[in-house]
């Protein structure tokens, strides 16, 4: 029987990953101003907090990451003599923060119920996806077209594709030039659906004693399911990484790494070469990303490639504390645009737009917090450094900075009550 703490855990771990790219949640249907709905959900877990009677104390590195985006707020705010947008203030230090206090709210034994959460998101994401996918694919038939107006919002504050129908969203099913409608469940896009299964497998891992084998074994399969759905070209290149690091991690194996990886690199060789050259989806796509990089064609900018090779000369330019994080919108279009940035599409390469808006020494001192936060739970150096180049690999699709789930792998105490 679950018991009423239970439950709420529950409750907010599922918030947290629906925020972590439901954009009509995350926005509350766009009705209100984003500092006011972050400052909504903190509230909400702050009142769980009450009513629970559960104390939430600050960890260091939770106040690191909170001097740096201060320090860099403040950094930028004289040194690019911009004005801050007091909503994007809200919304980055909110980011960080509501996984921290919904980390601190929950027992650790309910992470088990990960789980639970991952298996109902995926299932309530098939049971539409499939259909969808039968009746457009095969007879030809647009589900979206018989779902009202009213019922359907933008999939995010920019889109003018009014897919989202708050449980799903049919993003590109008017345009799907894949060979199969990729499956976005109710996040922004198809790889803001697997990045952030990735991201709920890495911390899987890291709280792995908290799991049954067989939990963990279940949970492995919806992620993998749920990413294979999707047809992401970064989930599906990094999800055998993931999977194969897996069966090898244990605290009493690290000496081992080295023989496994022997095995590993040949391994995730063949299996890239696999799905570079026999499924369609993968190939098709990465050739057109590289033919549109090479001969400079519009809409190279918005592609995984063509973002970083563009970011790259603007890194260059001002590499030391970026363009701004803070700053309004309009603002850093009208920049990229004064630069020749031709493309109708947002920034492709949350890296890359990282280290632009932010600079080397923040998004350095970020991902070295990663670092030592792992090392100093795990005592390894091998898995430290692989959870940060696969979190490096996963922030090559998306700008994940905009959402709260990445932050976790800084400040989370993987050994915690």
């Amino acid at each position: 029987m679950i018991l009423k703490k239970e439950k709420a855990d529950i409750f907010l771990l599922l918030l947290l990953f629906i925020l972590n790219g439901n954009n009509v949640i995350y926005n509350l249907f766009y009705i209100l101003p984003t500092a006011v709905i972050n400052l909504f959900y903190l509230c909400l877990v702050l009142l769980f907090s009450i009513l629970f009677r559960v104390n939430i104390y600050l960890n260091k590195r939770f106040i690191i990451l909170f001097i740096m985006f201060l320090i860099l707020l403040i950094t930028q705010s004289f040194l690019l003599n911009d004005r801050p947008i007091i909503g994007k203030v809200v919304r980055y230090f909110f980011n960080f923060s509501i996984g921290y206090l919904i980390f601190s709210f929950i027992d650790r034994g309910s992470l088990s119920f990960l789980k639970n959460i991952i298996k109902f998101i995926v299932i309530s994401s098939l049971v539409v996806w499939i259909p969808t996918s039968i009746l457009l694919d095969i007879f030809n038939i647009n589900v979206l077209n018989f779902i009202p107006s009213v019922l359907r919002w933008q999939g995010s504050a920019n889109s003018l594709d009014y897919s989202h129908i708050l449980i799903y969203n049919f993003r590109n099913i008017d345009n799907n030039i894949y060979f199969w409608f990729r499956n976005s469940s109710f996040y922004w896009e198809p790889g803001a659906f697997a990045g952030t299964l990735l991201m709920v497998y890495l911390i899987a891992i890291l709280y792995r004693n908290v799991f049954s084998v067989k939990n963990f074994k279940e949970l492995e399969f919806w992620i993998i399911i749920g990413v294979l759905s999707s047809l992401s070209t970064s989930g599906l290149l990094i999800l055998p990484f993931i999977f194969l690091y897996s069966r090898f991690q244990s605290k009493n194996r690290i000496n081992e790494y080295l023989k496994y990886f022997l095995f590993i690199v040949p391994t995730l060789a063949l299996l890239i070469y696999f799905a570079f050259n026999f499924l369609p989806v993968l190939g098709d796509k990465i050739l057109s990303q590289l033919d549109l990089v090479s001969l400079e064609k519009s809409g190279s900018d918005s592609t995984r490639l063509g973002s970083l090779l563009f970011l790259w000369n603007l890194i260059l330019d001002q590499p030391f504390i970026g363009y701004g994080l803070f700053v309004d919108s309009s603002n850093w279009y009208d920049l990229l645009e004064s630069l020749y940035f031709n493309s109708d599409h947002e920034i492709g390469n949350g890296f890359g737009l990282l280290l632009a808006q932010c600079g080397v020494i923040f998004s350095f001192f970020f991902f070295y917090l990663i670092f030592i936060n792992i090392n100093s739970f795990y005592k390894s150096y091998f898995s430290s450094f692989f959870i940060l180049i696969v979190l490096l690999l996963i922030l090559q699709s998306q700008a994940w900075f905009n959402y709260p789930v990445i932050y976790l792998f800084a400040y989370l105490n993987f050994n915690k009550r």
